[in-house]
């Protein structure tokens, strides 16, 4: 005997009670979206581990939250959404976008229902920026071809999906978009590493592959060593470098790198090409935190950097132009410690972040930030774009930044650096500013050469400067809203405030947000920070109406049962979609002539006479298997 109970399409802004003998559903929306957790990705990602605020875990550190070329830069939010502005960055490739912007499919229609995950940028100096969006769906592309990957990858400027190797997605075969664990760009080359440690490399420098100087540059080549059999590089936690070298650091705290004119920091001179992965000699008893690469225009050399766990930093290679920090100029074939520029200069060991000047292949410049929130810079300052008064320059604390202020991050870009400041609403800006690269809403060209924080209010994930609201998770409404009916947890930084609705159809309990109707709700959040006095921020989320099509059917696998035999009702829950449902229950009381012996759920819980399924996909069902006897009655 089979019948469908309930087939029906359930608006999530309303409690249904529906019979199945009486049969609950309670309906809304999966979570997902947050700052410090993507949609999909690794199981130990913490996307907000990240900045001053970072800790020493080298696997779950995050390089990309703030991420800048010559003059185009893409950061993550405290939202977790991708914002870009700056050269050539607008849909068409061809625009530029003078304020931030975020990267959604009402800005780039080419994503579609797809959601941004990560973004990368290379550049070759002014108009040549190339942008990469890893999505959940795959690779995205846009703005000047073959700039990052070879032009024939590209059908033109316009942001748009990319298929590589006959892969839909764009990843090399068997890999997904939740597998990658890193995305990093540089001029010439892409790189991955996925959740499991591999590196893969689609690069038009041969030597760079990784792979003996084989291939072809629209290919992706997983990267082999030169160790004994040629193993492929594995357990692998980081992946950086710049235009014509990589490195990587692996989980045991070895150190790989390849390409052309490297050093491997064992007193031995400069390798011309390293066509595979190469174990670098590392400073005696280190544990590494970080890893970064720069290169010098002028000569092609690289040079490199380690950041230990204890906060010395070393450096490695090409140091005509002072970026070792050293004090000198002179090219360094094993490890050097940059030093600071007072008394005495003393070493730089108590450093917890670096930004190597990595997606250009411009100038070689470097900006630390140590354990005080102090910034040094040092290194190539054409056009101003460290603050600096000489170029090159030794280490120095830069202009417009005092020793008092409290900086949260550091971008070291092409042509610029950008930097997060407690207390400041605004990002600080310094280098050539054209085209929008300083985000506040200008065109002008000028040179800033000191840190400039006119620019535009943009919170940073992990290193929000000033109070914020951040939603747990984000919408998942057909337009990337919130549903009518669904309710999210905000966390307002830093704790000890009150959350309060200023307008618009919600309720708040505790910091539990639920929507109640469509349309704006402004939360607003009142905290006494380390800023100085009360700071009031507000928030606005915007709901939709959300749809799910779930339906029941009972059977039972004895349709003429004998008194005192066993008989099965299986009841089968199912989501037709279009969206994921959560907090579906059942509840199936047991009719009268049966004595119940079990009840076995395929997913969710059962305490008769509910069975709590909770989240049911788009697609999915889920099952209950009830085992009773027939009485006599």
């Amino acid at each position: 005997m089979i019948k469908n109970y309930l087939k029906t399409r359930l608006i999530p802004n309303f409690r249904h009670f529906l019979v199945l003998f009486f049969i609950l559903f309670f309906l809304g929306i999966e979570s997902y979206g947050q700052c410090s957790s993507p949609p999909v990705g690794c199981s130990n990602t913490d996307l907000s581990n990240f900045g001053a605020n970072s800790n020493n875990n080298a696997a779950t550190i995050e390089y990309d939250n703030f991420v800048s070329s010559f003059h185009s830069t893409i950061v993550r939010t405290s939202s977790g959404a991708l914002e870009v502005w700056g050269e050539d960055m607008g849909n068409n490739g061809l625009a530029d976008l003078l304020a931030p912007l975020t990267i959604n499919a009402a800005n780039y229609p080419a994503l579609g229902t797809a959601v941004p995950l990560k973004a990368a940028l290379g550049s070759k100096s002014a108009t040549t920026v190339q942008g990469i969006i890893l999505a959940t769906n795959g690779l995205y592309a846009w703005s000047a071809r073959g700039v990052v990957l070879d032009a024939s990858l590209t059908t033109n400027t316009t942001f748009q999906k990319i298929s590589i190797g006959g892969n839909a997605n764009g990843l090399p075969a068997g890999v997904n978009p939740g597998d990658v664990k890193m995305l990093f760009a540089t001029y010439q080359t892409l790189a991955i590493t996925t959740c499991s440690g591999d590196v893969w490399v689609i690069s038009q420098n041969a030597n760079v592959r990784g792979n003996g100087a084989t291939g072809n540059a629209t290919t992706w080549y997983r990267v082999t060593t030169n160790d004994p059999g040629n193993p492929f590089l594995s357990d692998v936690v980081a992946c950086r470098g710049a235009a014509g070298s990589l490195m990587a650091l692996k989980s045991d705290g070895t150190v790989y790198n390849w390409g052309n004119n490297i050093y491997v920091g064992n007193n031995t001179p400069i390798v011309a090409a390293q066509p595979l992965a190469a174990k670098m000699t590392l400073p005696a008893g280190i544990t590494p935190k970080m890893i970064g690469a720069t290169v010098n225009i002028a000569t092609s050399n690289h040079s490199y950097y380690v950041l230990a766990t204890d906060g010395n930093l070393y450096g490695l290679g090409e140091n005509s132009n002072r970026q070792l920090g050293d004090l000198s100029t002179t090219d360094r074939q094993s490890w050097v410690q940059p030093r600071y520029p007072s008394a005495g200069n003393p070493l730089m060991n108590n450093v917890k972040w670096v930004s190597p000047q990595e997606h250009d292949d411009q100038y070689a410049a470097v900006n630390i930030i140590n354990n005080t929130n102090n910034l040094y810079a040092f290194g190539q300052n054409n056009n101003s774009l460290l603050a600096l008064s000489t170029d090159p320059s030794n280490p120095a604390m830069p202009g417009g930044i005092a020793a008092a202020d409290n900086i949260l991050a550091v971008e070291t870009g092409g042509h610029t650096t950008m930097v997060v400041r407690k207390c400041d609403t605004k990002f600080g800006y310094a280098g050539h500013r054209i085209r929008g690269s300083m985000g506040d809403g200008t065109n002008t060209d000028s040179a800033e050469s000191i840190f400039n924080f006119n620019t535009a209010a943009v919170q940073i994930c992990g290193v929000e400067s000033i109070p914020a609201i951040l939603p747990v998770s984000a919408g998942t409404g057909p337009t990337t809203k919130y549903c009518s009916g669904s309710s999210v947890e905000l966390t307002p930084t830093p704790a000890g405030g009150t959350l309060s609705i200023v307008s618009g159809p919600g309720t708040l309990s505790g910091n539990t947000l639920t929507f109640t109707g469509v349309g704006i709700i402004k939360v607003q959040y009142s905290v006494v920070s380390d800023c100085g006095g009360t700071s009031v921020t507000t928030k606005d989320l915007e709901t939709e109406d959300c749809y799910s099509d779930l339906s029941v059917v009972k059977t039972v696998n004895k349709i003429n049962p004998k008194v005192g035999e066993n008989i099965t009702f299986t009841i089968t829950a199912s989501n037709a979609g279009p969206l994921n449902a959560t907090g579906v229950t059942v509840n199936d009381v047991l009719p009268a002539g049966y004595t119940f012996v079990s009840a076995v759920p395929s997913a969710g819980t059962w305490s008769a006479p509910d069975w709590t399924i909770g989240n049911l996909a788009n697609g999915a069902s889920a099952t209950l298997a009830v085992t009773a006897t027939v009485n006599a009655a």
